[in-house]
């Protein structure tokens, strides 16, 4: 079963090198890279791939689930979140450093 990624996504330690791509010491998944695996129906629900195969396709329609969208957002927001939370805690570790000089 194949996907196709419509949307960058952070992959996992045990992804293949040769579909990724690193970036910051990250790997992701870039936009149009095409992935195989049993489960990969699942990520066009999360909204990050849409079908590539006919399997895919197939399978989607044997569970009765569409393509989402709520998972990646829901994501989105948390990463946005969470650097926007090291950025404030940099400008604080670098503000008590000046103070202490």
């Amino acid at each position: 079963m194949k996907v196709k990624f419509t949307h960058v996504a952070q992959a996992g330690p045990s992804a293949p090198e040769e579909l990724t791509v690193e970036e910051n010491g990250r790997r992701f998944y870039a936009v149009g890279t095409v992935f195989e695996g049993l489960q990969a129906w699942q990520l066009v629900v999360g909204g990050y791939a849409e079908p590539a195969d006919q399997e895919c396709v197939q399978e989607l329609e044997r569970r009765g689930v569409k393509p989402g969208k709520l998972m990646r957002e829901t994501h989105e927001r948390i990463m946005q979140e969470h650097e926007e939370f090291r950025d404030d805690l940099r400008v604080s570790q670098w503000e008590a450093r000046e103070e202490n000089e």
